[in-house]
């Protein structure tokens, strides 16, 4: 039996889907947001899935609020390996290229269409939860870096970090105050993303694992010529619109999410053990019943119309979003043919999707393929 390879979901992923779920009114999502609570909500119903370590971080706990409540409730999303020297030091190789990569990675970032509505997203909404994870927005260990990427003096963006420390400050910067200080250390903050980004890629290729990154990490890497789709069953997105349709129909914030948790913990304990089936059916209705039936037998909660409004939920299009997965390989394995695949598998990819006939069949796949960036 092919080992199983363990996946890592960014907490920029993450925090999106706790956003989205905060706000509750598709129409205040910006669509990373919506993107990534589809994409969050389907991926952790994987048990192999778990929550990136980062470079600061030794794995044995998670970041303060919402995702620590989550952890609370499945402990084994937690993947406890220290921080890797290597993929540390490659990190600042890149940072520090004379080409300048981060250089052009920023303007591509920045380019986004999304970018600065989430941006602005964050620094209401996420600034508080990263002071209280790391006691300031960014380190002074990074200033060189982002100085010569922002275009300020050392000492400037220094004296900015060091008002960063202050939890009273980043809790005015959030709320708009704090002036030219808080427009720099925000643009760190952003910049800072994508080095942590750059390391977990360095991470996961060191510990051969899979990668689940926030869209804003996108302008970081490049695909691999030959990814493999991993697509999901049509069971499954209806299954998914039940756990999130239901969670939104709590009406506070802290109700939608802890529902949210709960149901991703009731549906994840029940794939693990077999106890529903979500396979990929011809008749979307068979798909309906599938996703109904499964969130029956997990008494999944909803109100007395709950089988049709949750199961004809949906945000824009988006749900389109997971799909299909592909999986890229790092480059140790860059070279895995699709002939290697099946010698792996003892199978095709076509004969892998062709057997989507039960719910291991479709959440086994990512855990039993090579690791590499998956892109959605």
């Amino acid at each position: 039996m092919p080992r199983t390879t363990h996946a890592l979901i960014d907490s920029a992923t993450l925090h999106d889907a706790f956003g989205a779920l905060t706000a509750g009114k598709r129409a205040q999502w910006n669509p990373w947001m919506a993107k990534n609570l589809v994409d969050s909500t389907w991926l952790l119903l994987f048990d192999n899935v778990h929550l990136v370590p980062g470079p600061r971080h030794s794995g044995t706990g998670a970041v303060p609020g919402h995702e620590a409540r989550l952890v609370s409730r499945i402990p084994e999303l937690l993947l406890r390996k220290p921080p890797n020297p290597q993929a540390i030091a490659s990190t600042r190789r890149w940072l520090s290229h004379p080409n300048k990569p981060v250089r052009e990675a920023w303007n591509a970032t920045t380019r986004f269409g999304e970018f600065a509505e989430w941006a602005s997203y964050l620094r209401r909404t996420w600034w508080p939860v990263h002071f209280a994870a790391n006691q300031c927005l960014f380190t002074a260990d990074d200033s060189k870096w982002l100085a010569d990427l922002l275009n300020v003096s050392e000492t400037t963006l220094l004296e900015a970090q060091r008002q960063s420390e202050s939890e009273k400050n980043v809790q005015n910067w959030s709320k708009g105050k704090g002036g030219d200080v808080a427009e720099l250390a925000g643009q760190a903050y952003l910049a800072s993303i994508l080095a942590r980004g750059k390391y977990h890629e360095y991470f996961a290729r060191s510990n051969q694992l899979q990668l689940i990154a926030h869209p804003v990490r996108n302008s970081i890497t490049t695909r691999t010529n030959k990814p493999q789709p991993i697509p999901a069953a049509n069971s499954e997105m209806r299954f998914v619109n039940i756990l999130i349709g239901s969670a939104l129909l709590e009406p506070t914030s802290n109700q939608r999410i802890e529902l949210w948790i709960d149901n991703i913990a009731r549906a994840r304990q029940a794939i693990t053990s077999n106890a529903i089936v979500l396979p990929d059916t011809v008749q979307s209705t068979d798909a309906d019943n599938h996703a109904i039936m499964s969130a029956r037998r997990i008494s999944i909660p909803g109100a007395a119309a709950w089988q049709r409004d949750l199961l004809n939920w949906s945000i824009g299009g988006n749900i389109s979003a997971i799909s299909t997965m592909f999986l890229g390989p790092w480059g140790v394995v860059a070279g895995l043919s699709l002939v290697a695949y099946k010698m792996a598998r003892g199978r095709t990819v076509g004969e892998s999707l062709a057997l989507s006939t039960t719910t291991n069949g479709n959440f086994r796949r990512l855990g039993r393929t090579v690791s590499g960036k998956v892109f959605r």
